[in-house]
């Protein structure tokens, strides 16, 4: 069985160990009777079992498990006998990064489930870690989100000010000439200079 627990200090774990943490010795064996033998056998079986059930949280878990601990009883010939076990195991997410979060629950819920059959414990722990992950992806995907709509919104304020910019230097440039090149004040004082003209004509074609 593997426990989930939350990292409160440097460690993310805090190891536990118990008298059990030795494999029992057949010595004695030999001495028992036909039924009390046949226990035993259960007892060396269901140990082998539990260590080598635990044992696969630890190797799967990595930096975040723990020292497995065991449940022991004592068989006909005296030995403890493994007959359950946990191993610690850090759920806690990563602060402010989130997608080191979910690589690190990917691991937890490996670890929890590597087991060949795991237990309803063991299947709480990997569900636990998954919503922990699926927490930390939508945080993820939402830091992106406000990142890339971040750059967006810059690159669309320039491009507005430069068209901007572009459109008011052409205004300033056009304002001041007509279509022939010459300047629309010159254009105006020839017009008037040739209607005195025409005036000046006339009158000396009637005095004639």
């Amino acid at each position: 069985m593997i426990d989930a627990v939350r990292s409160q200090g440097a460690s993310p774990y805090d190891p536990r160990s118990r008298l059990a943490s030795q494999r029992p010795d057949e010595k004695g064996a030999g001495r028992l009777s036909e039924e009390a033998q046949q226990a035993v056998d259960k007892l060396r079986k269901r140990d082998a079992e539990v260590r080598a059930h635990e044992q696969a949280h630890v190797t799967a878990g990595g930096p975040y498990a723990g020292a497995p601990s065991y449940s022991t009883t004592r068989g006909p010939d005296g030995q403890l006998y493994a007959i359950g076990g946990e191993v610690p195991i850090d759920v806690s997410p990563v602060a402010s990064n989130p997608e080191a979060t979910v690589r690190k629950m990917e691991l937890v819920k490996r670890a929890a489930l590597a087991p060949a059959q795991p237990s309803s414990a063991d299947r709480a722990v990997a569900a636990q870690a998954q919503a922990i992950l699926l927490d930390a992806q939508s945080e993820a995907r939402e830091a992106k989100e406000a990142e890339k709509e971040g750059k967006g919104g810059e690159g669309v304020s320039g491009v507005t000010d430069n068209n901007s910019h572009t459109m008011d230097v052409n205004k300033s440039k056009a304002a001041p000439f007509d279509g022939s090149g010459a300047k629309a004040g010159d254009a105006t004082a020839r017009r008037k200079a040739f209607g005195a003209y025409q005036n000046v004509i006339t009158a000396l074609d009637g005095a004639a």
